[in-house]
């Protein structure tokens, strides 16, 4: 192939069209992930402009004044800074220390445990949260007994 023919360029081009025809279930499966990115990965990232503005929301950022680092000089120098970054501290420590392991401990411990026959622990402990969620959409509970001969087919349990 020589560089300078285009022919060469249009045939490359329609292959690849032609390529990604054949793909497209897998760039429709593709779609919604897409979508979610745009929507609350992408799209938020335009509003941090606004920390260097003096934003008056009817006049949009045109009409807002640039104020460059100014905003940031009067959090850093207020009363809360260090209280609110000591709590900031807090609350990732919180969920590494104690919100992470905890759960992947239960679930070793439920794995690992000797016993061949079904433990309660097993059927009660990891459901307690989708019990409770239930409780909060439907406005009550089901005893486990119940809920468990009925987990499969909701209209018998009377949802």
């Amino acid at each position: 192939m020589k560089k300078g023919n285009g022919d060469t360029l249009i045939a490359r081009d329609r292959s690849l069209a032609r390529k990604l025809g054949k793909c497209w279930p897998l760039y429709l499966f593709l779609l919604p992930g897409l979508i979610w990115y745009v929507m609350f990965c992408y799209k938020p990232m335009l509003g941090l402009r606004m920390a260097f503005y003096d934003y008056n929301i009817f006049r949009g950022f045109e009409g807002s004044r640039f104020v460059g680092l100014e905003n940031f000089k009067i959090y850093m120098t207020g009363p809360d800074f260090a209280r609110t970054v000591k709590n900031t501290i807090m609350i990732a420590l919180w969920q590494m220390l104690i919100c992470f392991p905890v759960p992947v401990i239960l679930a070793i411990m439920i794995t690992e445990m000797k016993s061949h026959r079904k433990s309660s622990s097993d059927d009660i402990v990891p459901s307690a949260l989708h019990l409770n969620g239930r409780r909060l959409r439907y406005g009550r509970q089901l005893p486990l007994s119940q809920y468990r001969y009925h987990q499969h087919d909701p209209g018998k349990a009377g949802f």
